[in-house]
């Protein structure tokens, strides 16, 4: 086989050049395809002191104070220093994550109560 050391398409900075089987070389750009990408927003309270602690879901706090995740996200929705993440779209979906920090201050307030 003749040339097979050479490939057929060369890329180069500018764009890709395709060698055709007659010897003629044509040029394009690629200018690829333009995606949405989903629309998040991310609201950060927490304090930058302790990013990398521990955060629990709504699910793992009802499982760990034995009460509906229902009422756990109603407990937590507002509280400051939770992370909520948002993704909108036909519908809005927020994310909650809970640090041992608020759990513990949530805690602490309704077993005074």
């Amino acid at each position: 086989m003749q040339g097979s050391n050479k490939s057929q398409t060369e890329q180069s900075v500018n764009g890709i050049h395709k060698k055709r089987s007659n010897g003629a070389v044509k040029s394009y750009q690629y200018k690829g395809k333009t995606h949405e990408l989903p629309r998040y927003s991310y609201t950060n309270l927490v304090d930058p002191k302790r990013p990398f602690e521990k955060h629990y879901s709504p699910s793992e706090v009802a499982a760990l104070w034995g009460i509906s995740v229902d009422m756990a996200r109603d407990l937590f929705r507002n509280q400051p220093d939770v992370l909520a993440l948002e993704r909108t779209g036909s519908k809005k979906y927020v994310t909650l994550r809970i640090p041992e920090a608020v759990l513990v201050r949530v805690h602490n307030r309704f077993s005074r109560s």
